[in-house]
């Protein structure tokens, strides 16, 4: 038999049950979600921090050579033996070559004040070779050359203990050739040794056209063939093509520091600028360091002009930035209260007129105006110079190239004056109102900020 379901039963309507916890992750995955948009769509800039620098401005340029040189010729012939080493210092009457019949090792054996070298003598020529070996470059082989010579020299000088700069019999029987006057040597010659300041011509800078010829290579000598050159004085002087413009950079009688490419040393030369056949050249003397580049005809070189010390920013965060203008001579300024300001004229619409005294904070202050930012005031202002009816309405418009400082978190504009630049970088000067001081952290790029934007790092 079927059962009645009690009549006295009520259906409700469930509850929906709310978890907190799903509520509260909830939340916080649509907070991530939210911060992660931002991130990836907001602008994100560079920082820099403003360090005290330098920079250097550099000239560079490759220049003539010109020294006092006498070139010197073969007395006698034979196989040619170099004794003097290049690049050093000899005095008068001291050997530099020898011209012989045969080589140095039938010289020495048919020599009959020959005899053994020392002792010493080894260790002098071994030391000789250890150096040149440990220092020796593929890429300059033409120094085998010169290390030759100079072992042969050392062995003439060193043979059996003669001094064969004041021992006339040995100077003959080994054809031995003393300097007949002090200098540095040079075993080079380029056809430009008798070239002077005053017979220079500008067709000479070419240092292409160039032809040097190497007499260290020369196995043999005939009597009248060049054989070496003599530097006879430490003054020398190198001449450098410049633009008319750079003339002023160079004043006759002023001194300037060069580097020299080649060894990257410096030394200070006296400057004069002079004209020749329509181009400009400048005459740079020196009184030292010519040894180290007595044979060199041309040198890459660095004048260094100046260097500026202060704030270095890099030019990309430099920009410019407009604001309103107004003459000076309608300010207040009262130095006693450091306060700047001016009066404003209005007229109300029944024509009556008032002048009220408004405090003003500029951006900058020259001789001639101010520069008050467009935001706090409104263009189109009236205002008076005291004591007199000529008015003057705000709307003239001037730039003033500054920076964006982020140090509050927003970009806060900051003048400059910049005192040198060059292509990445300037030195601007430090504690100017609203300027930079040291560790500042600007803008990198100051083009892609806008004021009082908020900064994200």
């Amino acid at each position: 038999m079927e059962q009645k379901k009690p009549s006295n039963v009520k259906n409700f309507r469930k509850r929906i049950q709310i978890n907190l916890g799903t509520v509260v992750f909830g939340l916080v995955f649509i907070y991530i979600l939210f911060s992660v948009i931002l991130y990836l769509t907001r602008n994100r800039v560079s920082i820099y921090e403003v360090t005290t620098g330098s920079i250097v401005e550099n000239q560079s340029y490759t220049g003539l050579v010109l020294r006092q040189e006498e070139v010197c010729f073969a007395e006698g012939s034979g196989t040619l033996t170099l004794i003097a080493r290049e690049g050093t210092k000899v005095g008068m009457r001291t050997p530099v070559y020898a011209a012989t019949d045969g080589s140095l090792t039938q010289v020495i054996e048919s020599n009959p004040d020959g005899g053994t070298l020392t002792e010493e003598d080894y260790d002098a020529l071994y030391d000789e070779i250890a150096g040149f070996s440990n220092g020796f470059r593929g890429d300059a082989f033409q120094t085998v050359y010169t290390f030759k010579a100079g072992l042969d020299g050392m062995i003439l000088n060193a043979m059996n203990g003669a001094d064969i700069s004041g021992d006339s019999q040995t100077q003959t029987s080994m054809g031995v050739h003393l300097a007949k006057d002090a200098g540095v040597v040079v075993y080079s010659i380029d056809g430009m040794e008798s070239v002077t300041y005053e017979t220079f011509t500008p067709d000479m800078m070419n240092s292409t056209a160039l032809q040097t010829e190497d007499l260290k290579k020369r196995e043999t000598v005939n009597t009248g063939d060049p054989v070496y050159k003599l530097i006879t004085d430490e003054d020398w002087e190198i001449i450098v093509t410049i633009d008319p413009s750079e003339r002023e950079k160079y004043k006759d009688g002023d001194y300037v520091e060069v580097r020299f490419l080649k060894d990257q040393t410096t030394a200070w030369a006296q400057v004069s600028t002079f004209e020749k056949d329509g181009s400009w050249f400048c005459r740079m003397q020196f009184t030292n360091s010519m040894v180290r580049f007595a044979a060199d005809r041309f040198l890459d070189i660095e004048v260094l002009l100046e260097s500026t010390t202060g704030l270095k920013v890099p030019n990309s965060a430099i920009v410019e930035k407009k604001f309103y203008t107004v003459p000076r001579e309608f300010l207040e300024i009262n130095e006693s209260e450091d306060t700047i300001g001016f009066y404003v004229y209005k007229t109300d619409k029944n024509g009556k007129v008032s002048e009220t005294y408004q405090e003003i904070n500029p951006y900058n202050l020259t001789e001639e105006e101010a520069y008050l930012d467009m935001d706090e005031y409104k263009k189109g202002t009236t205002i008076v110079k005291k004591g007199t009816t000529e008015l003057y309405t705000i709307q003239d418009v001037g730039k003033l190239i500054g920076v964006y400082n982020v140090n509050r978190g927003y970009a806060d504009f900051c003048i400059v004056t910049m005192e040198y630049q060059n292509d990445d970088y300037s030195i601007v000067k430090t504690n100017e109102s609203y300027g930079l001081t040291q560790y500042d952290r600007i803008v990198l790029d100051g083009s892609s900020v806008n004021d009082e934007e908020t900064i994200y790092q």
